[in-house]
């Protein structure tokens, strides 16, 4: 259990979340069934939004 609270205090929400996950290979499933595999390279936390 204490893990799981360390976990929580360390966990920075939004894209500061995905900072950890840079340059590590990673398997997406879409909603309509594609699969995407491959590294996460950048993160642009002000990419477009809805409608652009």
């Amino acid at each position: 259990m204490a893990a799981l609270s360390q976990l929580k205090m360390n966990y920075m929400p939004g894209t500061a979340s995905l900072i950890e996950d840079i340059d590590k290979k990673h398997l997406v499933l879409l909603r309509d069934g594609r699969t995407l595999i491959g590294f996460l390279r950048s993160i642009d936390q002000f990419g477009l939004g809805k409608g652009e």
